[in-house]
């Protein structure tokens, strides 16, 4: 009963706090992602730290790719489109899209190549024209 109890409760408080896509363009999302969980991170790490940040999601089949959906925030609840990938060591090696919010051919590509330009501006996109939710 205890857990009908808290599930119905956490369901009507998500309620609440509201359910929208994320504000920010897919380039700003991998930035952020990646603040929490770097790249090089190993798996049981970044998983953590996602928790601990309010970050949901699923694994893909083979456990690859961790696909991050859910970010719960103080006043709301936003869908995110970032995908983690983990390499044969299980550390984080990529994402998806890529820091500019690009999707890349093949993941495997971005080894390799450098993590991130620090300096890079900030993406002008329109944060809902990348949210496949809501095309």
């Amino acid at each position: 009963m205890t857990t009908i109890t808290s599930s119905c409760a956490s369901w009507q408080n998500d309620r609440q706090l509201g359910f929208q896509s994320c504000p920010w363009p897919a380039g700003q999302q991998v930035r952020e992602v990646l603040k929490i969980t770097p790249l090089g991170t190993e798996r049981e790490e970044a998983m953590a730290k996602l928790q601990k940040a309010g970050i949901q999601g699923s694994y893909g089949a083979n456990q690859s790719i961790f696909y991050c959906d859910v970010w719960r925030r103080e006043d709301s609840i936003w869908h995110i489109n970032v995908a983690l990938l983990f390499d044969e060591n299980n550390v984080i090696y990529a994402t998806m899209p890529d820091i500019d919010g690009q999707m890349v051919e093949s993941p495997k590509s971005a080894k390799g190549k450098p993590v991130m330009n620090q300096n890079a501006a900030e993406p002008t996109q329109n944060a809902t024209s990348d949210d496949p939710f809501l095309q």
